[in-house]
């Protein structure tokens, strides 16, 4: 570690600004210019890791180019006494960590506001220039105070360090599988291993907005394996519930963003951030208008939360309603709404809110008591299926619909009395249910099952498995499919078409991130006309198509064989026949890769061996 008055690479240190796991910040005063950088150099110990020191140079690389104000700029990299460094922007002020603790309830909606705009903006400017951050979280994002204590003179995303150039295949910096970034602020597909991209930041900004708008962040749980579960299967609670001061509509924005799945979120950042804004403000939300097709203007009719349907969390041909809330000062509520946020009115708004809290909290109590609470369910079973957890149980008289906890986490919501869990992360776990009715009417929760040992799922690629058993293995940590492949499920990952797919390499040992003999990926797609214009974008940089292509077990299709951009030999098989002649495989394309090779013809063998 440098000490002040020590020199790296030219730069007197002046301050240490902060230290961790992988290196120390300085601040260092430029060799020859009259003004002092930010200079991060990475611990000896972990230069010599090749992944460490390729991540290390990457930031530099990706974020070298970029100028927008939102950004911190990088100056320079290199190496000294075996140590990375890199000078970049020094950016006085705190964190938007610091600023959360500072205020535990949340920051002025105003500042929330102004702060997510910046932040959207420079994720914007990232993502068309093909960067993923991958990390948004409060501590990466810098606040210079301006004169105005909610309009900072200053607000740039920093910490580019486990970022991903879009469609470079950079899996291998962060390891297959590996959810990278901050688990509290970690996207589902981030978590789950699956495919990345553009929205996956979107995901942990609104993570990040809820934080500075409640003072925690989405989900706070007590173990890791919790903390995970949450983000892939549990809806967040309602911002507007942990800070009465907030309009319901800032509620369909934060859920918007917060989606489960990626294709519900905001399209860009800019677009979740002028929501938000507009929410705070009392004014109609364009961008969810726009997405769903419903209108979302603040009205002042009875209810505490918006309508939960739909990936917006908006009722489609209803307004997002909610009673008057007080607003932020300078922010336009509704009519009559109180605008005073400081001193001693917001102690007094807050103590009064807590007592009618308490109040509406016994009356409640009081009134199921006097409507007579549901029976809890019988013990439910729970059996491993090769789509999820089926977890069933019996009715009960009077339940309208019924809730399903794994673990402790309540996890699905449904009408019926059985469900099968499509995410469950793998490990043992115990289920239980409790009954509920739309009369406020409720149980408590059943005795839970037994531990249940859950291996890794397909899941949500289940259907992909089902059509290619001989093929596929039949869990993601199998080894019994076809010549012993190795496979994993992957997100969408073609632009503007909808699609997943089983991506299953012929690797040596246990490493998907090996280099592999070969690979095999299914791609799957809505329907079989998208599946026809998506084999386009699978196809090589240069290809030959043969029309009467015929697999190991007499199927139909083309076969479109080249070499692609890297020299990778590349086959890409479409079926001829209809889904609607009864081949469902037909909505789906078989695409084989060699790398190290420039001949198709291995390609093409290896495809000719595929048993489908």
């Amino acid at each position: 570690m440098y000490k002040v008055g020590d020199v790296i690479a030219g730069y007197r240190v002046l301050e240490v600004l902060g230290t961790g796991g992988m290196g120390e910040v300085y601040r260092a005063q430029h060799p020859r210019l009259p003004r002092a950088d930010a200079i991060k150099v990475l611990r000896s110990a972990h230069a010599e890791d090749p992944v460490v020191r390729a991540r290390f140079e990457r930031e530099a690389d990706l974020l070298a180019p970029l100028v927008d104000p939102h950004l911190v700029r990088i100056y320079d990299r290199g190496v000294v006494d075996g140590q990375l460094w890199i000078a970049m922007e020094l950016v006085p002020g705190i964190d938007a960590a610091r600023l959360i603790r500072a205020s535990p309830g949340g920051v002025d909606p105003r500042l929330a506001a102004t702060i997510v705009d910046g932040v959207a903006a420079a994720l914007d400017v990232a993502h068309r220039n093909g960067i993923l951050h991958r990390d948004i979280k409060p501590a990466n994002i810098l606040i210079t105070p301006g004169g105005d204590p909610i309009v900072p003179e200053a607000i740039k995303v920093t910490d580019f360090g486990i970022a991903q150039a879009l469609g470079d295949g950079a899996a291998a910096l962060t390891g297959t599988g590996t959810a990278v970034g901050t688990l509290r602020y970690a996207a589902p597909e981030q978590i789950g291993g699956r495919a990345v991209d553009d929205r996956s930041d979107l995901y942990s900004l609104a993570a990040t907005a809820y934080e500075l708008l409640t003072g925690v962040p989405p989900f706070v749980t007590d173990s890791l394996q919790s903390l995970m579960t949450a983000h892939l299967l549990t809806d967040p609670p309602y911002a507007s519930h942990r800070n009465r001061a907030l309009p319901p509509a800032v509620d369909a924005v934060l859920r918007a963003g917060l989606a489960k799945d990626p294709g519900a979120r905001p399209p860009t950042g800019r677009v979740f951030a002028a929501d938000l804004r507009a929410a705070l403000e009392g004014r109609p939300l364009p961008g969810l208008s726009a997405m769903a097709g419903v209108s979302t203007s603040p009205v002042t009719t009875a209810g505490a939360s918006p309508a939960t349907r739909g990936p917006f969390a908006v009722t489609p041909g209803r307004p997002v309603a909610g009673p008057p809330m007080p607003a932020p000062g300078g922010f336009t509520g509704p009519p009559g709404a109180v605008t005073a946020r400081t001193g001693r009115r917001t102690g007094l708004l807050a103590a009064g809110a807590l007592v009618l809290a308490a109040v509406f909290g016994v009356l409640g109590g009081w009134l199921w008591g006097l409507q007579g609470a549901l029976d809890a369910p019988g013990r439910p079973a729970a059996e491993v299926t090769p789509a999820g957890v089926e977890v069933s149980w019996p009715a009960v008289d009077g339940a309208e619909h019924y809730v399903v906890k794994q673990d402790g986490t309540e996890v699905q919501r449904v009408s019926g009395t059985s469900v099968t869990l499509t995410s469950v992360l793998a490990g043992e776990h115990r289920y239980s249910v409790a009954a509920r009715s739309s009369d406020g009417r409720g149980s408590d929760f059943s005795a839970s099952t037994e531990a249940i040992a859950v291996p890794q799922l397909w899941g949500q690629y289940a259907d992909i498995a089902a059509l290619y058993p001989e093929l596929v293995p039949s869990s993601p940590a199998g080894r019994n499919g076809y010549d012993g492949l190795l496979c994993q499920a992957l997100g969408p990952d073609l632009e503007g078409r909808r699609n997943r797919a089983v991506s299953c390499s012929k690797v040596d040992g246990d490493r998907l991130s090996a280099t592999p003999q070969y690979r095999v990926m299914i791609v799957a797609f809505a329907d079989g006309d998208e599946a026809g214009g998506g084999a386009y974008d699978l196809m090589p940089r240069t290809y030959d198509t043969d029309y009467g292509f015929t697999t190991a077990q007499d199927t139909q299709g083309r076969l479109s064989s080249g070499v692609d951009a890297d020299g990778t030999a590349v086959s890409v098989f479409v079926y001829t026949r209809d889904e609607d002649e009864g081949e469902p495989r037909a909505r789906t394309v078989v695409v084989v890769e060699v790398p190290g090779t420039k001949n198709p013809a291995k390609s093409i063998e290896v495809m000719k061996r595929l048993p489908f």
